[in-house]
Formats: C-alpha cells, sequence, structure tokens
C-alpha cells in the first residue's frame, strides 16, 4: 500500500510547501496533480523523511507519518516529542510502537503544549523528568501542567520562576515563589531573554543582582532596550554581552556590546558559530582583523 495515495492533493501541498522545486510548482495556482507530486517527493534528495514526518505529525496525519516511515524516517523520538506537543496520543502511540523510548521527550512536549492526557500518558510510559516539565509548562503559562508537575515531585522552583519569567507570566513567577523558588538571578535571566521588563523590574525587587547574567540574555535574546536598562543596573561584562547577542544571531546589539568597548572577538566567532550565524562569523573575524 503506497499511504501517499491516502493523502488529498490539500495535504500533500501542505507536506511539500518548503521544498524549493516543489514551491515552482505552487505558484502557478496549487493546480499541480497527484501524480506530479508524487514524483517529486519521490525524489529522496529533495525532502528529508524525517522533516516529512514532523510536518505530517504537525498535522495530525497518521497517513503522512506512515508515508515517512516508508520512506525511511526513523527519528522516533523527534516524533514523539512533536506528536505531544500537538496533542495527538494516536500519532504518540504510533512512535512507542516504531521505536521511540525518550518519553522525557514526550513529557516536555505534552507540558509544552498543555496537554495534562498525555503528561499522563508519558509518566505511565517511563518519564520522570518533572522539573523539566514544570520549567516548560510555566514558560508556556501552563499552571495546571505545573501543579501536576510539582504533585508528581518537581521540586526545582527556581527553574520554574526562571521559564514563568521568561514567557511572561508574573503569576506563575509569584507561584514559583510561593512554592520556594528563591534564586531571583534565574527569574531575572529568564525575564531578560524573553524581553519581560516588568519582570526584570520584579525580579530586582525580589533581591536580584546578577545584572552581567541579564545583560548576557538579553542580548541572547535580541532585547536592546533590556541591554540597556541592565547596563544602567551596573552590568559591564559587554564580551559576555557580545558573545550572547552573536548566539543569538543579533548584528545590531554586537555593534552596541563593540561601542561599550567589548573586544573579544574570538569569544563572539565561536558563540556566532554555535548559534549557525555564518554572517556574524565573518564579522568577527573582521573585526578581530582590525584590534
Amino acid at each position: 500500500m503506497n499511504y501517499f495515495d491516502l493523502l488529498d492533493d490539500w495535504t500533500v501541498l501542505r507536506i511539500a510547501r518548503n521544498d524549493d522545486e516543489i514551491s515552482r510548482y505552487l505558484m502557478t495556482g496549487f493546480r499541480a496533480s497527484c501524480r506530479r507530486m508524487r514524483k517529486l517527493i519521490d525524489v529522496p534528495q529533495k525532502i528529508s523523511a524525517n522533516v516529512l514526518m514532523m510536518k505530517a505529525v504537525k498535522e495530525g496525519s497518521r497517513d503522512g507519518v506512515k508515508l515517512a516511515y516508508k520512506r525511511g524516517a526513523y527519528n522516533f523520538n523527534w516524533m514523539i516529542y512533536g506528536a505531544a506537543e500537538s496533542g495527538h496520543r494516536e500519532i504518540c502511540e504510533l512512535a512507542r510502537k516504531w521505536g521511540a523510548n525518550n518519553f522525557d521527550e514526550m513529557l516536555a512536549g505534552a507540558a509544552e503544549g498543555g496537554h495534562r492526557e498525555l503528561c499522563v500518558l508519558a509518566r505511565e510510559w517511563g518519564a520522570r523528568d518533572f522539573n523539566e516539565m514544570i520549567r516548560i509548562a510555566a514558560k508556556k503559562g501552563h499552571r495546571e501542567i505545573c501543579e501536576l508537575a510539582r504533585e508528581w515531585g518537581a521540586d526545582n522552583f527556581n527553574q520554574m520562576i526562571r521559564g514563568a519569567a521568561e514567557g511572561g507570566h508574573r503569576e506563575l513567577c509569584v507561584l514559583a515563589r510561593e512554592w520556594g523558588a528563591n534564586n531571583f538571578n534565574y527569574m531575572l535571566y529568564g525575564a531578560a531573554k524573553g524581553g519581560r521588563r516588568e519582570l526584570c523590574v520584579l525580579a530586582r525587587e525580589w533581591g536580584a543582582t546578577s545584572f552581567n547574567g541579564a545583560l548576557y540574555g538579553a542580548a541572547q535574546g535580541g532585547h536592546r532596550e533590556i541591554c540597556e536598562l541592565a547596563h544602567e543596573w551596573g552590568a559591564d561584562n559587554f564580551n559576555r554581552m557580545l558573545a550572547g547577542a552573536a548566539r543569538g544571531g543579533h548584528r545590531e546589539l554586537c555593534e552596541l556590546a563593540r561601542e561599550w568597548e567589548a573586544c573579544d572577538f574570538d569569544q563572539m566567532l565561536y558563540s556566532a558559530a554555535k548559534g549557525g550565524h555564518r554572517e556574524l562569523c565573518k564579522l568577527a573575524r573582521e573585526w578581530s582583523a582590525h584590534e
């Protein structure tokens, strides 16, 4: 059975929409025949089977997932994460059947999507990383999932407060503090990385003092206003800011850090490379040559 035959034209077009060759056909007005699309899909070099699988997972297409499996998809832990995040229990079960065994990944995905039933299922299958669950749930603003994680034994409320601050959820920051979070530098870093000025101010009121950490987080997240706020509060490690901006791919903030006398362009190069930012790698080399 060719599972591709079970997909309608629109599903095929959605699955293929990010492929350059296929896009040329899409531009003709969405009249490409299933036969033509099938011929293009069948060229292995054109579309990674794992990418095809994840597109189908996001769509909730069991038939699309089966097609990807037939074409050689093998990253079933990736699959189970995506299925749990999107709320597709049947596809989670299929991923497990095919060999997925990282149920902490499934738990993380379910927490991110706010799917309680799938969190419960992941736990039944062996997931135990409830601290990562609570951090992700807090970042996404899912209070019920945070409470469930705590009920199951999560106790790293400093990670929770960091996630809640990065996501901009003041109520969950307050809840994490009530439950015992006391590292407000974690909260400040998360708020800075997420660009949450109000929560940066609140973290400082609660006792945060790591303004260089805030500077790094803000630079990595691309938030100039928060960088300037951290500088105003006394942050002065501009090489660290430069590294964060390079890791996040933010040229403007790299230039600002250099104006503020950052000069460690080797670290900038390393961070840009780690973040996959070719343009900033080249810029780091140019600036290093002028030193």
